[in-house]
């Protein structure tokens, strides 16, 4: 059932990725276009381009961690000789993420909703400021969620192996 979750949460990241890197390329792909052939800019594609990075960036994060793409250093990796310490290494490891996703949605959720409050609107297409917040909040909440998930699962295979 993990393995189900892993595999469609995956495939969906990896769309929901794809799509906001084609906005983002066309926005400012159309943005260089209109201020060296056009007599005006387009203001708005900027602003697109800013919404579909923040995006990008973390729901890549939830997908990173995800995959265990993570950046890691295995100066300690090879100081661990068997399966059991490798697997109580990860553990830790996924223990430290849940803390850190932790923190990311108890930050981004308290400023989100202060936005939610105070009702402020992007400078040039008025969209509510939220939606700034919104991937942070959702790429913490992802992230969260995968190391939960893999932490449980590599303590149910460590109880499985003796």
């Amino acid at each position: 059932m993990l393995e189900k979750y892993f595999t469609i949460s995956s495939k969906l990241q990896n769309m929901l990725a794809a799509g906001l890197m084609i906005i983002l390329a066309a926005a400012v792909f159309l943005q260089v276009l209109s201020r060296k052939l056009l007599p005006i800019t387009l203001p708005w594609t900027e602003e697109v381009a800013k919404i579909s990075l923040i995006w990008l960036t973390y729901l890549a994060l939830a997908a990173t961690f995800q995959q265990n793409y993570h950046i890691r250093i295995d100066l300690i990796d090879g100081l661990l000789n068997t399966p059991k310490k490798e697997k109580i290494m990860s553990i830790i490891i996924n223990v430290m993420g849940i803390l850190f996703a932790f923190m990311l949605v108890s930050l981004a959720g308290s400023y989100f909703l202060q936005l939610l409050d105070t009702g402020q609107t992007t400078s040039i297409m008025r969209w509510p400021m939220w939606l700034i917040t919104l991937p942070i909040l959702t790429g913490g909440v992802l992230t969260l969620i995968h190391y939960i998930l893999k932490t449980g699962k590599e303590v149910l295979e460590m109880r499985e192996r003796p």
